[in-house]
């Protein structure tokens, strides 16, 4: 899941309160990456009894609840993590928030004699691994203690504080969780380690997520991107992404920071390229990748989507009034390239709000999650409504940034019809998506448009999408909504795409969602071409010994072992 990460380790002595409002400020300006929850983690000599304290909330961080307003915040906080939860699959409950929290009491294990005092691992995770089951069952058996968590997080912090346990040397701990973990997802994680009265942060970066690390007035700081740093008054120049195949972790006691490069400790390729959907979506538009901002990737991605998708008028009425809008939010840049690329080729189109996102507490809810079609109905509905002044007598180009679920463009094509328009198009500026990866893209896979992408051969339909193009233009029944039909739906192509990134990125990228080569191993992508995973990946297990779990690979479409971030 593409979620947003904090760490802050304050340099010289502040009082908790200002730490925990520069956390909560930059928690909230990841919230492109996640509303469904926050939590936050303070460690402190002398802040709490227990030396940490864990606040979980739903919703975005500015909802701060009033109970963490009574906290006794006037002691120095020595390390905060926080976390803005996207929730693309698994149970939405406080367990699930971040920080996990996996802890150990020697008491519950009469084996452990080195361990005098309990021992504590806090983890947030900005990304996804599979498989995480055979760790949850292992910590148990270790008598480590997940505290109701049922993510992979969870796995993943109950696996790596056992081979804390077992090893007494983190830096050992975790190069193995690295070469364990590294087939099965994508991750960047950040940690706070706890052995009795030591402590120690710690972060991982397998490069497929993003990680960034700055200083700023006395605090040294790590989040998922940019735009947060920025809107502190940071130069983009002040900033450094955390390399791939990073691991760092350091004393909160001396501060001295050991770094590890696992492209020199393991064998093989330890890193892989980077998500490619960060670009389309997941990123605020003016965060920054490669010196090259989202906003302005994501334009070019419009224009593209024009070129091949132009918006040409009805034979029958030339003289029709084309409207391009937005489908709001995260469609705001690839409309706005749209438009400029139409007008620039000579097209009598304007730029319009036709989409309108209704605004007040509780409107910012993820209107594609919810538990049953019912739900997720009312929360379009509450979420959105049609500009009718706009809408009328007008054909729309509906411009997104991809075109994931049916739910959105149903209810919109419904709204806008009903309002008069002549036409209803819809553009998306970025190949279909033709399966879940669960590392920030989760599809119900019994919803009509998730069906008819499934008809398709992953690899035939990557290489010529009009055939699925065609078929939308006919409609689907949705089952809230009813009949739903297009005027035109157009794909920008693969190869626009990707000629568009590798002007951008250095290296190689995940096109998974897009051409079904996952540069990791999941459930769904184990077994069977085009669900093949990169023959590098054979070389890592090989060569560095991981443990394939042993696990049938269920059909396409069906739900594997793993959890949510």
């Amino acid at each position: 899941m593409s979620c947003g990460v904090v760490g802050v380790l304050p340099l010289a002595s502040v009082e908790a309160r200002e730490a925990v409002g520069l956390t909560i400020e930059l928690l909230e300006n990841c919230r492109n990456r996640g509303e469904d929850g926050t939590g936050l983690l303070l460690y402190g000599q002398g802040l709490f009894p227990r030396l940490f304290h864990i606040e979980k909330w739903f919703g975005s961080a500015y909802e701060i609840p009033q109970r963490l307003y009574e906290l006794n915040l006037e002691h120095h906080p020595e390390a905060i993590l926080g976390h803005t939860r996207y929730a693309t699959r698994g149970v939405i409950q406080e367990e699930n928030i971040h920080p996990v929290w996996a802890g150990f009491s020697p008491s519950c294990d009469g084996n452990s004699r080195d361990f005098e005092e309990e021992v504590h691992l806090f983890l947030v995770m900005n990304g996804e691994v599979s498989f995480t089951e055979r760790w949850v069952r292992l910590a148990e058996r270790r008598g480590i203690n997940l505290h109701g968590a049922t993510t992979d997080t969870a796995g993943c912090a109950g696996y790596l504080l056992a081979l804390y346990l077992e090893r007494r040397d983190l830096g050992e701990a975790l190069t193995e969780f690295y070469k364990q973990a590294f087939p099965f997802g994508g991750f960047s994680i950040l940690g706070l380690l706890l052995d009795g009265p030591q402590a120690w942060f710690l972060y991982l970066r397998d490069g497929m997520r993003p990680l960034h690390r700055a200083r700023y007035e006395g605090y040294e700081i790590f989040v998922s991107e940019t735009k947060p740093l920025t809107s502190l008054g940071l130069l983009y120049e002040d900033i450094a992404a955390i390399p791939a195949g990073s691991v760092g972790f350091c004393s909160l006691e001396d501060r001295a920071w050991e770094h590890l490069d696992m492209t020199k400790r393991l064998k093989g390729r330890a890193f892989r390229g980077e998500c490619s959907f960060e670009y389309a979506y997941f990123q605020e538009p003016n965060s920054v990748m490669h010196g090259r901002s989202m906003d302005e990737i994501r334009r070019e991605f419009g224009k593209a989507a024009c070129r091949e998708h132009p918006p040409q008028k009805p034979e029958t009425d030339p003289g029709a009034r084309v409207v391009v809008t937005p489908v709001p939010k995260s469609g705001i840049s690839a409309a706005y390239g749209y438009a400029e690329q139409a007008l620039r080729d000579g097209y009598d189109v304007h730029l319009g709000a036709v989409v309108l996102r209704r605004g007040g507490r509780g409107s910012e809810t993820r209107s594609f999650l919810g538990e049953g079609r019912p739900e997720i109905v009312r929360r379009l509905r509450k979420k959105f409504e049609i500009n009718v002044q706009e809408a009328k007598d007008a054909v729309i180009v509906n411009v997104d940034d991809s075109i994931v679920r049916g739910n959105v463009s149903a209810w919109i094509t419904q709204g806008e019809r009903r309002a008069g328009a002549r036409e209803v198009r819809f553009v998306s500026a970025w190949p279909p998506i033709l399966g879940p990866c669960f590392a920030g893209i989760a599809i119900d896979m019994g919803e009509p448009l998730a069906h008819l992408v499934a008809e398709f051969e992953p690899e035939e339909l990557a290489q010529d999408h009009t055939p699925l193009e065609e078929e939308l233009k006919e409609g689907f029944e949705h089952e809230e909504f009813g009949p739903t039909r297009f005027d035109e739906v157009g794909y920008v192509s693969v190869r626009a795409v990707t000629d568009i990134l590798r002007k951008i990125v250095p290296g190689d990228f995940c096109t998974g969602c897009f051409t079904g080569l996952y540069n990791y191993i999941n459930p769904l992508n184990i077994r069977g071409k085009p669900y093949r995973y990169a023959r590098w990946l054979d070389e890592f297990i090989e060569q560095n010994g991981v443990e394939m779990p042993n696990a049938e690979a269920p059909e396409r479409g069906e739900r594997g072992e793993g959890g949510a971030s």
